[in-house]
């Protein structure tokens, strides 16, 4: 048997052995709220490429805050042990692996293209099939990412590695940043923080535009020789940012801006900042630290998980009159992982300070007593990473 947590269903209590078979509580009579509980499930059959991944730990963010499905396991990023694996995938079998959210067919003509991110034939952890908020997950053999040999790493915490470390990663290997180039990092969230030591490993200075309250990752940017560019509500942003680039002796190069709440403001701000020629990247809503509750089903995508709405956006044709160019990025591809693995081998990616560890009854009993919509730390940004029991 699998031991899943679901927001919703029969629930198990929290101190009950796996085994049991007493009758389950129904949910919200162990937990008050939002009922996050423990549910078994009979163990999957595998497909001739997929593996069972025995979850040590799995990544607790926005997608998962923000779930609401009442028959599907959320979690979209895990590390763990191959403990099983169909017939074209044995070799697998007791590798300590990462695996992120998409997991595309490879075959299709999007995903030669490079799309595997917005692959019409992809499971989705978390969304589209059972994800990694369990003790066991299944995924396709082909997008593990084994951590081993030169790219070991033994922390709970690599988990990151799989989502959003893997995003941040993808914005800016698609924004072609050259070292030394103007870099404007708008958000104060764990996909942006990891953005901060991508450029700074490229060997640039980047500059964050962050809420004036957020001393503590003020700081830590000034730790990471980063620059921090403070915002108070009602300020003029853009003139902020300019004496910011002017100061740093950047003139008028042109800036490579990366935005990653996808908040309506943040994305207004960002766009009115590339400048000419600049380079403006943003996340997809789907996949940023903080998605809007708006959603809708595209017509052309009757497949996959609720995509939000996109509302107008002020400022974008800035960008377009200032001979700009603008980056949509949904995701990572799967081959990006080892390379991300590799930075955090080298110590120019810190996931292990960017987690916030918690044991999984732990955390559903914090989400039965709170607004699961607050996250791990506001000022410094985190993300919380639930960790299993050996089930």
């Amino acid at each position: 048997m699998i031991q899943a947590w679901r927001y919703s269903g029969h629930v198990l209590p929290p101190d009950r052995p796996a085994g049991d078979d007493r009758e389950a509580r129904p949910a919200g009579s162990s937990t008050a709220g939002f009922g996050l509980g423990r549910i078994e499930l009979a163990r999957p059959s595998l497909a001739e490429t997929d593996v069972l991944i025995r979850v040590e730990a799995s990544a607790f963010g926005a997608p998962e805050r923000a779930a609401a499905s009442t028959d599907r396991t959320p979690g979209g990023a895990a590390v763990g042990t191959v403990v099983a694996a169909g017939d074209n995938a044995r070799h697998a079998i007791g590798q300590r692996v990462v695996v992120g959210p998409e997991q595309p067919c490879g075959e299709c003509d999007i995903c030669r293209r490079g799309g595997a991110a917005v692959c019409p034939h992809s499971r989705v952890l978390g969304a589209t099939t059972d994800g990694t908020l369990a003790s066991h997950v299944v995924a396709r053999a082909r997008w593990l990412c084994a951590l081993q040999g030169e790219l070991a790493l033994s922390s709970p915490a690599a988990c990151l590695i799989g989502r959003e470390a893997a995003r941040a990663y993808a914005m800016f290997a698609r924004a072609s940043v050259a070292p030394g180039q103007p870099v404007i990092i708008v958000g104060a969230d764990v996909i942006s923080r990891f953005l901060v030591e991508f450029a700074v490993a490229r060997g640039t200075q980047p500059m964050a535009v962050i809420p004036a309250t957020n001393t503590e990752f003020a700081a830590w940017l000034e730790s990471r020789s980063a620059i921090a560019i403070p915002i108070t509500h009602g300020e003029n942003a853009a003139d902020s940012v300019t004496r910011a680039v002017r100061s740093a002796g950047h003139g008028q190069r042109p800036r490579y801006v990366f935005e990653t709440s996808a908040s309506p403001e943040n994305r207004a701000l960002a766009s009115s900042l590339a400048g000419p020629a600049g380079t403006l990247t943003l996340l997809a809503r789907h996949a940023s630290a903080r998605p809007s509750p708006i959603e809708y089903h595209a017509r052309d995508q009757p497949r996959g998980p609720a995509r939000p709405a996109i509302p107008g956006m002020p400022g974008l044709e800035a960008t377009a009159d200032a001979d700009g160019i603008c980056i949509g990025v949904a995701g990572a591809h799967p081959d990006l992982l080892p390379e991300v693995a590799a930075l955090a081998v080298r110590r120019e990616l810190d996931v292990d300070s960017a987690a916030e560890l918690i044991a999984i009854d732990e955390l559903a009993d914090q989400l039965s007593r709170s607004d699961r919509t607050v996250n791990a730390s506001q000022d410094l940004p985190r993300i919380q990473v639930a960790t299993f029991p050996q089930l």
